[in-house]
């Protein structure tokens, strides 16, 4: 009986960052804000860049409140998402593979969402 050799690490990361990357590119929106994901493990980290077109009142300057509720929500979708796909994977359900090039998965949808603002972003 002779077993299966594990494939390297690098390569699983790979397939991992690769269907990351097809889930977010899947989302046009994500794009325009500039958002960005960064991977380690199971764990996302998003990052909304600096961007000019996404100041609400220039003179303060301030990023405009549409754009923060927006950046809070798309983290939230692509983050429960990306824990339902990685549970898929790990369990051998879901190829990663499976995922380039293919319709986004079915994402959730937001039924109610509020946002309290303190002070100006």
């Amino acid at each position: 009986m002779s077993r299966k050799r594990p494939e390297p690490v690098q390569v699983v990361k790979q397939r991992r960052d690769a269907a990351l990357r097809s889930l977010v590119h899947g989302v046009p929106y994500i794009q325009f804000l500039g958002i960005e994901f960064d991977r380690r493990g199971d764990e996302l980290t998003a990052v909304l860049p600096f961007d000019e077109r996404l100041i609400g009142n220039p003179f303060l300057p301030a990023l405009h409140g549409g754009v923060t509720a927006a950046f809070l929500e798309v983290t939230a979708i692509i983050e429960l998402s990306w824990s339902t796909i990685w549970e898929e994977m790990e369990s051998g359900r879901l190829d990663p593979a499976s995922l380039e090039g293919a319709p986004v998965p079915r994402l959730p949808k937001t039924i109610d969402f509020t946002v309290d603002y303190l002070r100006s972003g």
